[in-house]
């Protein structure tokens, strides 16, 4: 009897806790932890990107599709030798496809949101949760971040400026600062008030660096900024070489686009003129405009707006005379410069910028010259050229 009872003593002492053992099951019981299924749904996603691409090129958006790979291998650099493999093959090919290639685009968006909101959802505790949501609110919304980037990209490239990348760390502030726009349609969009809906320590830090404003997509926003005076200086900056986008819909469209945080070597600036239009393009003229106007209390009635930015911050810019021409005609236009700026309580020295805007709004299918004559830290300027209005 002794030896039994010893015999099931030490057969006891000999299992593990049954809590250590439940704890253990548990977690062998789990699919993997947070960086396992990460590692995972990256690999998912960098297959699916590369059939997304093959899609869009064969419908010939091949705008869309440099956009599109920008943006995703900033995201899924695993993705980038085979999809560079693929942009290569169609490098002298250019255009949009339209909505046939925002198709293809918004299919991948809203796997590829799915999938990061179920991952956040199911590790909440780990700190990289929250930047995952996020993601997965870019991408539901993807294509228009495609629109927006294709268009800001297309424009500077054919001005002979280089493209700017997509950054995903300046997105992330982009993005939640595009959140709190959305949710506070009445307040000061270039801050955050902290206990206001959608307040965030990384959208507040994001904030200062961005346009933020309700109501427009992004890729209107994009539009409507290149289309003003203003704006534009910021967009084709030539040190400009990274940016950040947000959008966020509740209620009402919020979005936000950082254009300062991405600046890198002012060398990039210097001597660096750029005209737009530029000599020879053709532009629509029938997009609304977004940000400040050059003459104010005319908002709405003023023509297409030409401008000329000395990036320099050397140059000093002066005695400007500027005629826009149809024709043999002068055609009445206001005039703002940098020694004489319209707006010198939001832009002191116009942004470096001479700004001609037409009094009356231009004919479609015009043609139109431009002559514009300065100083430039004394010493002559003289620029003319010609712009067509699409039809």
């Amino acid at each position: 009897m002794r030896t039994l009872i010893a015999v099931i003593l030490m057969a006891v002492v000999s299992l593990p806790s049954a809590s250590g053992q439940d704890k253990k099951d548990k977690k062998e019981a789990q699919p993997g932890d947070f960086a396992t299924d990460k590692v995972a749904l990256d690999k998912e996603l960098v297959q699916e990107a590369i059939k997304t691409l093959s899609a869009v090129i064969k419908k010939k958006g091949f705008d869309e599709a440099r956009a599109f790979v920008t943006i995703v291998t900033g995201r899924l650099p695993d993705a980038k030798q085979e999809c560079d493999a693929a942009l290569e093959k169609v490098k002298d090919k250019t255009g949009s496809a339209g909505k046939p290639a925002e198709t293809e685009v918004e299919k991948w968006g809203k796997l590829a949101s799915e999938k990061m909101w179920g991952l956040a959802k199911k590790y909440k505790s780990e700190a990289q949760a929250k930047r995952v949501d996020v993601e997965g609110d870019v991408c539901d919304v993807i294509v228009e971040y495609v629109l927006a980037l294709a268009r800001l990209n297309t424009t500077r490239k054919d001005l002979g400026l280089a493209e700017v990348a997509f950054d995903w760390d300046l997105t992330y502030g982009a993005a939640l600062h595009a959140k709190y726009v959305a949710l506070n349609p009445a307040g000061q969009a270039s801050t955050q008030v902290e206990g206001k809906p959608g307040f965030s320590e990384d959208g507040k830090k994001a904030a200062p660096n961005c346009f933020s404003w309700q109501a427009r997509t992004l890729s209107q926003w994009m539009e409507a900024s290149i289309a003003a005076a203003f704006n534009r200086v910021y967009l084709f900056r030539p040190a400009l070489e990274r940016v950040g986008f947000g959008q966020h819909s509740a209620g009402q469209v919020g979005v936000a686009v950082d254009v300062l945080s991405g600046i890198g070597n002012g060398d990039a600036d210097k001597g660096k003129v750029v005209m737009y239009p530029k000599d020879g393009a053709v532009v629509a003229i029938d997009k609304a405009r977004e940000g400040v106007e050059p003459v104010p209390g005319k908002e709405g009635t003023l023509g297409f707006p030409i401008t000329i930015t000395f990036y320099d911050a050397d140059e000093r810019v002066g005695d400007v005379k500027a005629k826009l021409i149809e024709g043999q005609k002068e055609l009445p236009a206001y005039l703002s410069t940098p020694d004489d700026p319209a707006v010198k309580q939001t832009y002191a020295t116009n942004l470096g910028t001479i700004i001609l805007i037409p009094k009356a709004v231009l004919k479609k299918g015009g043609t139109y010259g431009v002559s514009v004559e300065a100083k430039l830290k004394g010493d002559s300027f003289k620029k003319a050229w010609t712009f067509k209005t699409a039809k």
